[in-house]
Formats: structure tokens, C-alpha cells, sequence
């Protein structure tokens, strides 16, 4: 049972990275088509990408016991959330004709 649930704990773990690392390249993405490439650009969201994983490891911690499954649920529906907002942001720069 132990086994089983370090497993579950771990996919969990390695979800939650691989959708923190696509919210900074969305995020990424989406900023440098309004700010142009710059590396002032870059360097906003690395650091709002560094202080948001910060805040969520602080009330990760502080949650730990009573909301294990929150995590992964809340990312993938705020994935899809950053998904459809990031459609319409490109349709708002790059209108169709």
C-alpha cells in the first residue's frame, strides 16, 4: 500500500513540474508576441515563474495533509483555462481577414 502511494505521489510530482514548465513557456510565448523579444521579457517571467512556484510551495506545504490531489486537478483545469484565453489572445493580435 506504502508502495503505491509514493508511486501516485511521484506521477503527481512530475505532472505538476512538467505543467509549471508549460505555463512559463505559454506564458513566455504569449508576453514576448506583445513585448517583442527582449531579454527584460524573459526576465519577468522567470522571476514570476520562480515566485509563483515559491508561493505554491509555501501553501503546498502548509496544505499538505488535507488536500493531496488538489494540486493536479487545479493545474490541468487551469491548463486548459490558459489554453482557450491563449487562443483568443492570438486572435485579438493576429485577426483574421
Amino acid at each position: 500500500m506504502i508502495y503505491s502511494e509514493i508511486m501516485l505521489f511521484s506521477l503527481l510530482t512530475i505532472i505538476s513540474g512538467f505543467l509549471g514548465l508549460a505555463y512559463e513557456v505559454i506564458y513566455q510565448r504569449s508576453f514576448s508576441l506583445i513585448n517583442g523579444d527582449l531579454y527584460s521579457t524573459y526576465a519577468i517571467i522567470v522571476l514570476t515563474f520562480i515566485a509563483g512556484m515559491s508561493i505554491g510551495n509555501l501553501a503546498g506545504f502548509k496544505l499538505r495533509e488535507s488536500l493531496p490531489l488538489l494540486e493536479a486537478i487545479g493545474a490541468g483545469l487551469l491548463l486548459l483555462l490558459e489554453f482557450s484565453c491563449a487562443k483568443a489572445v492570438i486572435r485579438l493580435i493576429y485577426p483574421s481577414r
